[in-house]
């Protein structure tokens, strides 16, 4: 293999990543020289624009998988030993996750390999802000992820306001000492292009006491977001009011909202007051796809029908709900939501019963993606699935974590497809 074609082609990638015929024609070379990462950047480049329902994603992810298993740590390279997790994307790493010492320390090497494009830092405090900021390398990045010890007000506002950081599209930010503060300091957010914003913190405040979300909102510093995500232990009506706004985001279209606690008595009935306020609210009901972890419920009244209470209304696509109990009523109202073309309930005690009600509606039967992992599921439900004359489109069917026999999982095989159907351990 000629060192100085292989240097041309990889600079060629660098300099444009976002173009896949310097790829593709990478690939071309490769498959000459008979190195098989050429298919790997062929097949990624035609599975990195198609969702999941797409028929042909299941065929090139299974070969993606089988290709990276043979030969991932050898295409890593020195990259196996300086990062956490690395992520191939057309045929090159492009998302990496890393401490922030170790990010500072390797940069220049790790951004002349590859394409980095994603970036997650781990253990970032206040030292770390003035190196980072202004390293020319984070120009380059797409998607940035930052896990937070602990930064003082200034460093935070420095470490936000980075022009270097301008071009952004998808920011995440997890910090258990994020207060009013410094979500007030996002105003100045330089990445003002923002297409996917999510944020976990716990409030510092008692959960009564309202955070003003307006000084964020008003700002129209995320104006563009297509996607945004809380990952918070209250949910409050200032942010649901402002969040589903469509003056301030005109373009959003996704919601993921992790609540992972629920107590008792008076704050219980108080956050199930905010899901109400979510059900009820129209653009709500416009989103294309909703991801909803409310785990901790000790009622035995289901939320679903706070979060649903029109669910023929739900222009949703793509629901993916992990709330458990789930009930009769609960599976009637997904039933009604005719638009879904992916559907995953995980963790729901759906029991035969509910996938009874879901697998005979017939509002479901776009559905290209149904998870029902960890469901508490038997033979009978099993046989419902078999039986439903909706649900013949199937590209994945993921029923793990269930009690089901092996003829069983072979009929759902041969009726669905080997490469549809996942079981994994009951």
């Amino acid at each position: 293999m000629s060192a100085v074609a292989n240097e041309s082609f990889l600079r060629a990638i660098l300099e444009d990543p976002k173009n896949d015929l310097p790829r593709l024609a990478y690939a071309d070379w490769l498959d000459e020289q008979g190195d098989p990462r050429g298919e790997l950047i062929r097949v990624q480049c035609e599975l990195s624009p198609l969702t999941e329902e797409d028929e042909r994603f299941r065929p090139l992810y299974k070969r993606e998988q089988a290709l990276l298993k043979l030969y991932k740590n050898e295409w890593l390279g020195p990259l196996a030993d300086w990062v956490q997790n690395a992520q191939f994307s057309r045929g090159f790493v492009e998302n990496i996750t890393l401490g922030a010492n170790q990010f500072l320390e390797r940069k220049q090497q790790i951004f002349s390999l590859t394409p980095i494009r994603g970036l997650k830092l781990t253990g970032m405090t206040t030292t770390h802000v003035t190196k980072f900021r202004t390293a020319p390398e984070c120009s380059r990045l797409r998607d940035l992820t930052l896990n937070i010890r602990k930064m003082t007000d200034l460093r935070w506002e420095k470490l936000i306001t980075a022009p270097r950081l301008a071009s952004l599209k998808k920011l995440q930010i997890n910090w258990m000492g994020m207060d009013m503060h410094h979500l007030n300091s996002l105003t100045e957010l330089s990445a003002r292009g923002l297409q996917e914003f999510d944020f976990a913190f716990r409030e510092r405040c008692w959960p009564w006491t309202f955070w003003d979300w307006g000084v964020l909102f008003r700002s129209g510093v995320l104006s563009n977001l297509r996607s945004t995500g809380i990952h918070v232990n209250d949910l409050k009506h200032d942010f649901i009011q402002g969040v589903l706004s469509s003056t301030r985001f005109p373009y959003l279209q996704s919601l993921t909202v992790d609540h992972p606690y629920f107590g008792y008595g008076y704050e219980t009935r108080r956050k199930r007051k905010a899901f109400q306020w979510l059900g009820d609210h129209p653009r709500f009901r416009e989103l294309r796809s909703l991801n909803l972890s409310l785990r901790g419920l000790t009622s035995s009244r289901s939320i679903v029908s706070l979060l649903f209470p029109q669910p023929d209304a739900m222009q949703t696509e793509r629901l993916q709900l992990a709330v458990a109990p789930m009930n009769a009523d609960d599976a009637n109202r997904i039933a009604q939501m005719s638009r879904l073309t992916t559907l995953r309930l995980e963790h729901g005690k759906l029991g035969d019963e509910g996938v009874s009600i879901l697998a005979n509606s017939e509002r479901l039967q776009n559905l290209r993606v149904l998870s029902l992992v960890d469901n508490e599921l038997t033979d009978k439900s099993a046989r419902t699935i078999l039986e439903s004359p909706y649900w013949n489109d199937l590209v994945i069917l993921d029923l793990s974590r269930n009690a089901l026999s092996k003829e069983t999982k072979k009929a759902l095989r041969k009726r669905f497809g080997t490469g549809v159907c996942k079981f994994g351990r009951s």
